[in-house]
């Protein structure tokens, strides 16, 4: 069994790959932002993810962990679903799967409540080299229509255009872009970056 360390609890749970069974890591309240008092102020809320991964063996991925956990939970709390391998976590690639409630205008907008919720997958493997890849994904519903969406939600990244025929695509950064789809009267934001 996995913990916790630093008093941040969330909600975890953790699949085998090769048994395909699922296994409860840990369990206790979302992550929030702020952090409890016990996490030093400078910490994000990404660090108990980071710790959770070092703790579980991906030391070499656990500051890559923290790092895109900070960036996926500003403001909200999250439910999470880790990837982990058996063995040779350190060696291996691992995946999350967040969701994220936070205040309306964070990752999503669709609710009246206040708040919303965002579906966020992240990747991470270890290079020869020490160093640790990434990649995630984040996607909100929104109402309104995408092209509302790329002007209010949207209005600094640079349009380029539409995938094929109802997909707009948005610059994030070289190596990201943002996806906007129809969906029902209101819109699907996408977004996926790598990060090397």
């Amino acid at each position: 069994m996995l913990w916790l360390c630093a008093n941040l609890p969330v909600d975890v749970m953790a699949q085998d790959s090769a048994a395909g069974s699922k296994r409860e890591v840990a369990q206790a309240a979302p992550i929030k932002t702020p952090a409890p008092v016990a996490v030093p102020s400078t910490a994000g809320p990404g660090k108990a993810l980071g710790e959770l991964f070092a703790r579980a063996g991906a030391v070499t991925c656990a500051p890559r962990v923290e790092q895109v956990g900070d960036f996926l939970l500003q403001g909200g709390e999250a439910g999470v679903f880790l990837f982990l391998p058996e063995s040779a976590l350190d060696q291996r690639q691992i995946g999350l799967m967040l969701e994220i409630v936070s205040p309306v205008g964070g990752l999503g907008s669709h609710s009246d409540s206040g708040v919303s919720s965002a579906y966020a997958s992240a990747d991470f493997s270890p290079s020869v080299d020490g160093a640790c890849g990434a990649s995630y994904q984040a996607i909100a519903y929104w109402p309104g229509s995408c092209v509302e969406v790329a002007k209010t939600s949207f209005s600094a990244n640079k349009l380029l255009g539409m995938v094929k025929r109802s997909i707009l695509m948005l610059e994030l950064g070289k190596l990201g872009r943002i996806f906007l789809m129809p969906a029902g009267p209101g819109c699907v934001s996408i977004k996926r970056e790598l990060l090397p």
